[in-house]
């Protein structure tokens, strides 16, 4: 049975910090074009995320790294090194509402972490949905997990997940627990879905200038599929957080996820075993710690790669 998350009954209980004169200025600006491109029948995160999108590392993102192509099980999985490697391996599972590829964006911040820290940096193109769906798509990710811990030994692999990927990646590690098997060294999550039934009272409070959640109860839907939305594979947040790796959870006020951050924070306090982290930021939006032009995601950055025990 899911176990049932606290729901907290306010809107930003937890995050902190004055948000910086670019945060001020992006999260009106995105709303912006939000309402724009809502008046003409077009999603602002899912129709941002479609028209950045690659299945594979674009040239100029990766130049000066050696790009790799590998098959897992039937997946794309990309391998981004640099020129002197430190022995640590990043599975890096990117978001997207579980509907999207990898953006331009996402291989950025994969081919910055290759570059900055040696480490080699792993992709999988993972199924999206409806095609690939919770039920399928976790279990062969807590597999790939699996067999990188037993290649590489567990100090020297991390999960690196942001947003749908974030969940997954959560989930994929409660699935190497449920097996009794060797966890990861750590794991950081950024704005991460960890309850995708959006069924947290808080979140009629938060204004997101980024995602709609209309849009995102449809695209969680097709990805539960047949599974119920509070199953663990579908929703971590319903899951045990017992004898997880060390784990950090970034993520901001401006977003949908914001209360289930909270909720997940609640939970993990009350769990004895569980060694949580959580950088709660104000005034910012959804996946704030992986952008390029915010001074809030700039401050954060080496701290990553340290709970990423790759720097």
């Amino acid at each position: 049975m899911p176990e049932s998350p606290p729901h907290t009954t306010a809107a930003r209980p937890g995050f902190a910090g004055r948000p910086s004169l670019q945060a001020r200025i992006s999260a009106p600006a995105f709303g912006f074009w939000r309402t724009l491109t809502g008046l003409v029948g077009l999603d602002l995160g899912t129709g941002l995320n479609a028209l950045m999108a690659s299945r594979q590392p674009p040239r100029l993102v990766a130049r000066g790294l050696t790009v790799q192509h590998h098959d897992f099980h039937g997946w794309d999985l990309w391998t981004l090194r640099g020129k002197s490697l430190s022995g640590k391996n990043v599975l890096a599972v990117h978001g997207g509402a579980f509907v999207c590829e990898a953006t331009v964006l996402h291989w950025g911040d994969y081919a910055a972490i290759a570059r900055d820290t040696r480490a080699t940096v792993l992709v999988p193109c993972y199924p999206l949905a409806p095609r690939g769906t919770a039920g399928t798509v976790v279990p062969q990710m807590a597999d790939l997990i699996t067999e990188l811990v037993a290649e590489y030994g567990p100090d020297n692999v991390s999960i690196y997940g942001d947003s749908a990927g974030g969940g997954i990646a959560l989930s994929a590690v409660q699935e190497l627990v449920r097996r009794d098997e060797t966890v990861p060294a750590g794991m950081v999550l950024l704005s991460p879905v960890v309850d995708a039934s959006l069924s947290n009272p808080a979140i009629r409070f938060v204004n997101d200038p980024v995602l709609n959640i209309d849009v995102l109860k449809a695209n969680f839907a097709r990805w539960a599929a047949d599974l119920d939305l509070t199953d663990p594979l579908v929703s971590p947040l319903y899951g045990s957080l017992s004898g997880l790796p060390p784990t950090a959870v970034y993520a901001g006020s401006l977003e949908i996820l914001a209360p289930d951050a909270i909720a997940l924070q609640e939970k993990s306090s009350v769990t004895p075993d569980a060694e949580f982290t959580f950088d709660l930021r104000a005034g910012v939006i959804h996946d704030w710690a992986m952008t390029s032009w915010l001074p809030e995601a700039r401050a954060v950055r080496s701290r990553i790669h340290q709970q990423l025990r790759c720097a």
